[in-house]
């Protein structure tokens, strides 16, 4: 999402509280919410004012990594504005994904009666993973890094953070709204460590080892 009045740059990871942050920006933003309902009503989708552009980035614009919309706007213009970005224990998020929607080739119903990891769905849904690109279960690194390994967003904060985030971002831009207490777009199951046995959890370092190790994330186990 970008904002060439007030001049920020929102980098949305998918599954980070994205809409929740997109249902309080986008009046502040030329793009436009496209009326497309996603997962639930809250669930929408923006493109920019700019047909030919929307076009040639296709529905990637909403998920455009840092890197993607500098090349877009020009190195120049980019480092004018305020960039930010929310992110999410990998641990966490993956189960998010995968209750989301993501995983119901993978008998969700049986994964979702159990609590404890359902080896023939999400394994093989983290092993699918591995081998295909999709922004819902990009890493982080994708979205925030440059080709030379470089940070090129502004301010990152942890979505379980959301409110003292936001503030933060309200008061660099000076701008005003009311935080809604709801959460939007969610996904339904329990706290996400109940879904991993030491196997598992360790599928999820070797994947997303930089960003675990970059922003120290824990497994936290309630198991």
């Amino acid at each position: 999402m970008i904002s060439d009045k007030h001049k920020f740059i929102y980098i949305h990871i998918p599954k980070c509280g994205g809409m929740y942050i997109t249902n309080h920006l986008v009046p502040f933003s030329e793009d436009l919410n496209t009326g497309v309902v996603g997962k639930n009503s809250d669930s929408i989708m923006v493109r920019r004012p700019c047909e030919k552009f929307h076009k040639d980035f296709g529905l990637r614009y909403m998920h455009a990594s840092a890197f993607e919309l500098r090349k877009y706007m020009g190195d120049n213009k980019y480092k004018e504005y305020f960039s930010f970005a929310s992110i999410r224990n990998p641990w966490e998020r993956m189960i998010s994904v995968y209750f989301w929607g993501e995983g119901a080739p993978f008998n969700k119903a049986a994964f979702i009666n159990n609590t404890a990891p359902h080896k023939n769905g999400f394994e093989c849904y983290l092993d699918r993973i591995k081998k295909t690109f999709r922004r819902s279960v990009t890493p982080i690194d994708y979205f925030i890094l440059n080709d030379d390994g470089e940070i090129i967003v502004d301010y990152v904060f942890e979505m379980k953070e959301m409110q003292k985030g936001l503030e933060h971002c309200k008061q660099e831009l000076n701008i005003s709204f009311d935080m809604d207490s709801r959460r939007h777009n969610v996904s339904s199951h329990n706290h996400y460590s109940l879904y991993y046995d030491d196997e598992l959890k360790e599928m999820i370092h070797e994947n997303y080892k930089w960003e675990i190790d970059y922003f120290n994330f824990k497994f936290e186990d309630k198991r």
